[in-house]
């Protein structure tokens, strides 16, 4: 799987997110930008998880989003 398509797939899951009301609008704003402005790396960290239930894929968006922020 090549870094586009474990970007879009994060995109699609985080929009699922939003729908099921795990995440506020303003939390998926920043989880996207995230997902766009890092795609080689947040690829790189989060392609095994991709396979993971919603809340357990958020712990590691979120992870990586704290991590980003230092």
């Amino acid at each position: 799987m090549d870094t586009l398509s474990i970007s879009s797939e994060l995109l699609l899951r985080i929009d699922s997110m939003v729908l099921s009301g795990m995440i506020d609008n303003a939390e998926a704003s920043d989880l996207r930008r995230l997902v766009m402005n890092s795609r080689m790396s947040i690829a790189a960290n989060l392609f095994q998880n991709t396979h993971k239930k919603d809340s357990e894929l958020l712990v590691e968006l979120r992870h990586f989003s704290s991590k980003s922020k230092k």
